[in-house]
Order: structure tokens, then C-alpha cells, then sequence
């Protein structure tokens, strides 16, 4: 499969990924499908499930042999957070807990989960980010995405250590020309399509 640099991490990922949101929450299931999906050269993986113990106990139960079965193979990004944006001491637990099921202890990237609002980011993204700093100093976390979603300016996330961006689906705020992913402001979704150089929007 064709390999691209994702954002500004200078990770080598192939253009298509696997998404595990809508996967049936069976062992079985979950081997064919990482199977299938790493044999077809896609190792960018995004784990949504973010809480291992409590809504996602049966997702995480079922993926993680096939998880760590391929995991030297594999380009991770778990979720920091879900869409009710929980404390951060319940998006700590629930981490800690994905990195364990990981099998190495390591993410590549941590995706802070659908940052929908300016006072979010300024508030409970940049605490979340503060602590993310210090998993990557620890060498637990490689890099730190952010998922947009709404009416979020991109602009003042560009110049942070944010090295993957996520802009909103369908939205104009979404869209994201060729310049910007050259300087790195990468749309893990559009990585798909570089080859466009028109504006293209998320999705």
C-alpha cells in the first residue's frame, strides 16, 4: 500500500486506515478483520474506544489480542476523552488503561475527542494537553493530535505542538487546502487525497 507522512509527525502511514468504531465487539470478528486490514498494508489505526473498563468493556475485550498480535505493525491513535468531554481525571484512568491494553505501554498518537468549542479548547483541551506533555516525556505517547469538531478556529492550533489536526466533517471550517497539509496541519481523514490540489473538506 502507498505510504504517506502523517501531519508533522513524520510517521509513514498507508492512505487507507482502519476505523474500529462500528466493529462488531467479537474476538473472532476483530482478528478477521486486523488481519485482513494489516495483510492489506493499513496500520494506521484510530481506537475510539476510550474507556476500557466501563462503556467500551466489551470492544475492549474483544480487540485486544488481535491489538497486540499486530502491534509492531501498527500506528496507533487512542482517544483522549470521549464526546462528553469527562473530567480529566476519568480521561487519565481510562488512558492508563488503554496503554496497558495495548501490550507495549506506548501510543503513537493521543487524540484529544471532538473539541467542539473555543472555551473548550482554551479550558479542558489545554489541560489535557499539559498532561499529554508529560506522557511524551515519560516516552508513552509519541505525538498529539486534535479532532475538531464545530466552530473552532484552526489558526491558533496550528501554532501549538499539536502534529495532527482533525477538522470538523462536512463543515466549511473543515476544509483544508494542499498548503496547509504541506506545512504539516494534517487531516488524518484527507491524508487519503493529496493528490487534489483544490481546498477539500474533511470526510
Amino acid at each position: 500500500m502507498e505510504k504517506r507522512i502523517l501531519g508533522r509527525t513524520g510517521l509513514q502511514v498507508g492512505v487507507i486506515g482502519l476505523g474500529v468504531e462500528h466493529l462488531r465487539a467479537e474476538q473472532r470478528n476483530m482478528s478477521e478483520v486486523f488481519d485482513l486490514a494489516v495483510s492489506a498494508g493499513a496500520d494506521y489505526v484510530d481506537l475510539v474506544y476510550n474507556d476500557p473498563t466501563g462503556i467500551h468493556r466489551d470492544e475492549w475485550e474483544a480487540i485486544t489480542p488481535a491489538l497486540q498480535r499486530h502491534r509492531d505493525r501498527l500506528t496507533l491513535a487512542a482517544h483522549w476523552g470521549f464526546v462528553y468531554h469527562e473530567p480529566i481525571d476519568h480521561c487519565r484512568k481510562c488512558f492508563e488503561l488503554v496503554l496497558d491494553r495495548v501490550g507495549n505501554d506506548y501510543v503513537e498518537i493521543a487524540v484529544l475527542t471532538m473539541v467542539d468549542s473555543n472555551s473548550l479548547w482554551e479550558g479542558w483541551a489545554q489541560e489535557s494537553m499539559a498532561i499529554l506533555r508529560d506522557y511524551q516525556k515519560e516516552g508513552r505517547v509519541g505525538f498529539v493530535g486534535v479532532q475538531l469538531a464545530g466552530d473552532v478556529g484552526q489558526e491558533g492550533i496550528a501554532g501549538t505542538l499539536v502534529s495532527v489536526l482533525s477538522p470538523p466533517n462536512g463543515q466549511g471550517g473543515g476544509r483544508v487546502t494542499l498548503a496547509e497539509l504541506n506545512d504539516g496541519l494534517a487531516d488524518i481523514r484527507s491524508v487519503v487525497d493529496l493528490q487534489d490540489p483544490q481546498p477539500m473538506t474533511a470526510g
